[in-house]
């Protein structure tokens, strides 16, 4: 049975907010993590039901699809449940948006995001998009390695990201070329997608981890009650989101899932006892259809504009 795999990309428009609850610290209502790197992650349930809302929106026919697509449940008595054909996983953090003193802002990443897409890639089946070598790349912590051939953030020879100014690495950096052209071209547009040739820029793991702890957007909030003044309690809290212009991947699976019939579990024969839940091209219509690229929210505060994302498919190869 052939599973098609596929990277999906991610960039965020707005603001983005996946929770994780609660918290007792200087953020209220953190984004989520990782939990032994501390890096941004967007959840596969989240993804997943993101895009079960956004097919079913479609209408009665979009209803029937998202069972098909996402799985459901059966109602009544005889329970029991159909599982889907699509498989998200979590999305990784792969460009995040850092002010610069110069060039307004610069996308970073680091030698383990690499290294970890480069293992992502060889997944999907093409892991040429990024060159053996790359597990080579070292960068110390007061140096940064660029890409572009003329970039905008840098300064005689310095880039300052935050308060931190570090010092250009030798020359140009190849290692992301073939990655980059191959990023769909319509996913950040004309304008940004010409500066992410430009200004993606390579700092050590450690500083890349700061700035992913430390660089994403604080926003105080405050509950108004209906006479518009603050209700009672203050309901004062601190919220945690991901800045726009950030940059994620994972990776999606399209499998011919095959079904038990119920008439088949009382069968005694050795008769096929499995039917086909969609064949191969199908699943494939059905993922094209509706989830191959577009716009999607995600995340909690939809209404305040948070979690617009827009979103593209790779291609990969088959299992």
């Amino acid at each position: 049975m052939k599973e098609i795999k596929k990277l999906m990309f991610y960039y965020a428009i707005t603001s983005l907010h996946m929770g994780s609850g609660s918290k007792l610290g200087p953020v209220d209502q953190p984004i989520q993590r990782e939990t032994h790197t501390n890096f941004p992650l967007l959840p596969s349930s989240g993804i997943k039901g993101g895009f079960r809302e956004l097919v079913e929106a479609e209408g009665e026919k979009g209803k029937e699809d998202a069972k098909k697509l996402f799985g459901s449940e059966t109602e009544g008595s005889e329970g029991g449940s159909t599982p889907g054909v699509v498989t998200f996983t979590d999305a990784r953090i792969l460009f995040f948006p850092v002010k610069s003193l110069f060039g307004v802002f610069a996308w970073v990443t680091c030698p383990s995001v690499l290294n970890r897409l480069k293992e992502d890639l060889k997944f999907v089946g093409r892991d040429d998009l990024l060159p053996a070598d790359i597990s080579e790349l070292s960068v110390l912590e007061g140096e940064i390695v660029l890409f572009g051939e003329s970039p905008s953030v840098v300064k005689d020879s310095k880039v300052t990201l935050e308060s931190f100014t570090f010092n250009t690495k030798g020359p140009r950096c190849l290692l992301l070329d073939m990655l980059l052209k191959n990023i769909p071209k319509d996913l950040l547009g004309n304008g940004f997608g010409a500066k992410l040739n430009q200004d993606v820029v390579i700092v050590s793991d450690d500083i890349f981890k700061y700035f992913v702890e430390n660089s994403t957007e604080i926003v105080p909030r405050i509950k108004i009650g209906e006479s518009g003044t603050v209700s009672k309690g203050g309901n004062f809290w601190y919220e945690e989101n991901v800045p726009p212009q950030a940059i994620f991947y994972s990776m999606v699976l399209v499998n011919p899932v095959l079904e038990k019939s119920k008439q088949a579990v009382n069968q005694t024969s050795n008769e096929g006892s499995q039917e086909n839940h969609g064949s191969e091209d199908e699943n494939e219509k059905l993922f094209k259809k509706y989830i191959d690229s577009g716009y999607i929210q995600l995340g909690g505060n939809q209404t305040i504009g948070r979690g617009f994302l827009k979103y593209r498919v790779f291609q990969g190869g088959l299992k």
